[in-house]
């Protein structure tokens, strides 16, 4: 056994043996908590892909990016490039990139993360960190089915020391084609559009024949 496996598992039994050991304790008209063996049977278990899985791959490829940032100092901005999902350890994650136009500090910006989906939160999880700053977001979200959209919230950092709610929601036009809109909001104040975007994927280019 690789010793990441041993670590994972000694992880594992650890946080069971805990987890039980206060599990055991609760009223005992709540479900009859799982033994320390079934608990990590079961979170070895919920390691394999389920189809929210099989649902990120449809974003897999390069796709054109059209958008606009609305800010307070320059108004609306507009802004493209091109993001890129590739697939990651058999599909459970994906990893995304970005390659953009030179921001405000005059080089060009870039952006990565990684997106997957937890079956023990039962939520979509990802993150995202810019080439222009030095935080990382964290979002968690849903995939809703009338919208076709995956919808996600999470929280940002600002240079004031405040806590900033944001909100995104990813709609599935086509297999060609998505959008973003991102909101923002300070703490006591109204929900702004801050971010829309509109994806088009990038066609594989046609193969050449030689004469």
């Amino acid at each position: 056994m690789k010793l990441t496996h041993v670590s994972a598992l000694l992880t594992c039994v650890a946080v069971v043996a805990f987890a039980t050991g206060v599990a055991f304790t609760e009223d005992e008209a709540k479900p009859k908590p799982l033994t320390p063996a079934e608990m990590e049977q079961k979170v070895f278990q919920m390691g394999g892909k389920c189809p929210e899985h099989d649902r990120l791959q449809k974003l897999v490829g390069s796709w054109d990016l059209q958008g606009k940032a609305f800010s307070h100092m320059m108004g609306e901005i507009p802004f493209g490039g091109v993001v890129t999902y590739k697939p990651k350890w058999d599909g459970k994650f994906l990893d995304s990139t970005y390659e953009g136009p030179p921001g405000m500090d005059g080089k060009p910006m870039r952006g990565a993360g990684v997106i997957g989906y937890n079956r023990l939160s039962g939520k979509y999880e990802g993150t995202w960190m810019m080439s222009m700053n030095t935080n990382i977001t964290y979002i968690t979200g849903v995939w809703d089915e009338k919208d076709k959209a995956f919808k996600y919230a999470g929280t940002m950092d600002m240079p004031d020391g405040t806590t900033w709610k944001m909100r995104q929601v990813f709609t599935m036009v086509s297999d060609d084609k998505m959008t973003e809109e991102q909101w923002t909001t300070a703490p006591g104040g109204k929900e702004i559009k801050s971010v829309t975007m509109t994806y088009t994927r990038k066609k594989a280019a046609a193969p050449t024949t030689g004469k």
